[in-house]
């Protein structure tokens, strides 16, 4: 077997890890399909990029987040421009009604209100089961950046249980200690 026809191979059995983490980012099925498909058509055009001997899995998930922010930053841009050339402004826009539709439906979920960045590294570390040097290399951060999002991450879900649970049986926390 040639070696392009086995670094194809490899890639195509890494696709489940980048769908999965292209959903942890997107949190859209179609999006995350795009994302991980584009990152895998990606790796197979740089292909003399990647180094022999070092983690494929983590190569691609490079990519694919490089890929994802190079997204966001052109959508950003898009949303500029388009609010900057807009007849409207935003004090001619109707505020959300009926308690901001069941406060966004109670924030999705916990997992979804995280910022991506801690979703990412959630993701990385406790769903991946990665290291937090490797989650680092792969986020292209230092490891105490990705602790701290971690713990942000994880507090913050802690929060919104305690918040949810609270309203419902009455803990402590709601009694004001």
């Amino acid at each position: 077997m040639s070696a392009a026809a086995t670094f194809e191979n490899r890639v195509a059995a890494v696709m489940p890890d980048l769908f999965r983490f292209a959903m942890s980012i997107t949190r859209n099925r179609e999006t995350a399909a795009d994302l991980s498909q584009d990152a895998a058509a990606l790796a197979l055009t740089k292909r003399d990029s990647f180094e022999s001997g070092t983690d494929l899995r983590a190569w691609l998930f490079r990519l694919q987040v490089n890929l994802h922010r190079n997204t966001l930053r052109k959508e950003r841009n898009r949303k500029r421009l388009e609010q900057e050339h807009s007849p409207l402004q935003a004090h001619d826009l109707a505020l959300p009604s009926q308690v901001d539709s069941l406060r966004y439906r109670e924030a999705y979920k916990a997992i979804e209100a995280l910022p991506p960045l801690q979703r990412q590294v959630l993701f990385l570390v406790v769903h991946d089961g990665k290291t937090y040097d490797e989650a680092a290399q792969i986020l292209e951060i230092d490891k105490g950046t990705v602790k701290s999002r971690l713990n942000r991450a994880r507090q913050a879900l802690a929060d919104a249980i305690d918040y949810e649970h609270g309203r419902e049986v009455g803990t402590t926390r709601e009694f004001g200690r």
